[in-house]
């Protein structure tokens, strides 16, 4: 992202921002916090804002009902070595109820928790990826409103697990219209 000329980390926009506008950041906007820890600052070069905008494009061809894999999305935008990229990406969108920031500016403010249906992308092992477990609840709740089989795991209690069998959703990249499984 480029602020007065410099190129900065999420995180560096943060400060600079919070620097700029005392007193403002964590109140009147949440969302620059909610979206970007400046513990876990991600570059917003160019290049990132294009895999990001990748990303994006290819969880929204997803249909409802659905699900695929981190390292899908990564070989679907030709980077199948930077699956657990796929998931930063989808950590980091923009929740749909938080006003548009700087960052969309480069990325896009049409990417947002509504517009990419991030709750289709699970581990490669069928798992709704591990994280805080309301989020989980979340995830594994709107899988079930799309009508997908989502099953605890009965050894923990915990995980959720989807047959990617029969709800995974593997196009081949040259092909990824056809909605046929290239993965069982």
């Amino acid at each position: 992202m480029n602020v007065g000329g410099d190129k900065l980390r999420a995180g560096e926009f943060c400060s600079a921002w919070t620097s700029r506008n005392p007193g403002k950041a964590k109140y009147e906007h949440p969302h620059i916090y909610a979206t970007m820890p400046t513990d876990r600052a991600r570059p917003i070069s160019d290049e990132a804002a294009a895999f990001y905008i990748a990303v994006y494009e290819a969880v929204q061809r997803i249909p409802p009902g659905r699900v695929t894999t981190y390292g899908h999305i990564a070989r679907l935008i030709e980077a199948p070595q930077n699956s657990r990229q796929v998931g930063t990406a989808l950590k980091y969108l923009r929740r749909a109820d938080f006003p548009a920031d700087a960052i969309d500016l480069v990325i896009g403010a049409e990417f947002n928790s509504t517009t990419v249906p991030w709750w289709r992308v699970i581990s490669s092992n069928g798992r709704v990826a591990p994280r805080a477990r309301n989020a989980m609840d979340r995830q594994s709740e709107i899988l079930q409103n799309e009508h997908v089989e989502v099953k605890l795991d009965p050894s923990t209690q915990r995980a959720r697990i989807i047959s990617l069998r029969e709800y995974g959703w593997f196009p081949n990249a040259e092909s990824e219209s056809d909605g046929e499984n290239e993965e069982t």
